[in-house]
């Protein structure tokens, strides 16, 4: 099973712009599997990840290493349900590999 990591700033600026926000529409997706999306979801609030430029770029959410700066919840919910539909299964993965050969 595939994975999505997803850090939201939790730093003040970030806080105050709107970061727990995202958190929590992030977390109104529940089980992905549920959907038939087969990806984990791990969503850890981080300190401050001194990106945002004063709070100028405020809110700050990473997704697999990508950055988001003024992010949107909209935004993040689009990124993470595109990352999700095409998350890797690794069963699929061994199975194409050996299909391959």
């Amino acid at each position: 099973m595939g994975k999505i990591k997803v850090e939201v700033c939790a730093g003040t600026f970030c806080t105050m712009m709107g970061s727990m926000d995202i958190a929590a529409a992030i977390d109104s997706l529940g089980d992905l599997e549920e959907s038939g999306i087969r990806c984990d979801l791990d969503v850890i609030m981080v300190p401050c990840l001194e990106n945002c430029e004063a709070g100028a770029l405020s809110p700050v959410v990473r997704i697999n290493g990508e950055t988001f700066f003024r992010a949107e919840t909209e935004t993040v919910m689009a990124k993470l349900l595109e990352l999700a539909k095409n998350c890797p299964d690794s069963t699929d993965n061994n199975t194409q590999e050996q299909a391959g050969h």
